[in-house]
């Protein structure tokens, strides 16, 4: 339920694009870690339902949405730690004011 909440609660940050307000938060990296820690956490606990699924249908059935929820981290966790290489932004532009010509010097023209 933790990794529901946390990716439900950057999810509405997303959406209400709180996250463009915010670019000095280093938000790649950490959403990165955030991913590579659930896809090792969904990693244990759908190889433990795999190893009891021999025994017991449900078991099965849950190590399958496990492992599905373990790629579906692995990509995410994959693509921000290529984003975060690159230098890329999580999300919105980088805001560059430009000096128009009427913040030159009158010798400049």
């Amino acid at each position: 339920m933790t990794g529901l909440f946390c990716t439900g609660t950057l999810l509405v940050l997303y959406v209400m694009h709180v996250i463009e307000r915010l670019q000095r938060v280093p938000w790649l990296m950490g959403e990165f870690g955030y991913c590579a820690l659930w896809t090792f956490f969904y990693l244990t606990a759908s190889a433990g339902s795999a190893a009891w699924g021999a025994m017991d249908g449900f078991n099965a059935v849950a190590a399958f949405f496990g492992f599905a929820a373990m790629i579906a981290y692995a990509v995410d966790a994959f693509f921000k730690f290529r984003g975060w290489r690159r230098g890329d932004l999580a999300q919105g532009e980088r805001q560059v004011e430009d000096a128009g010509p009427e913040m030159l010097s009158p010798g400049a023209y």
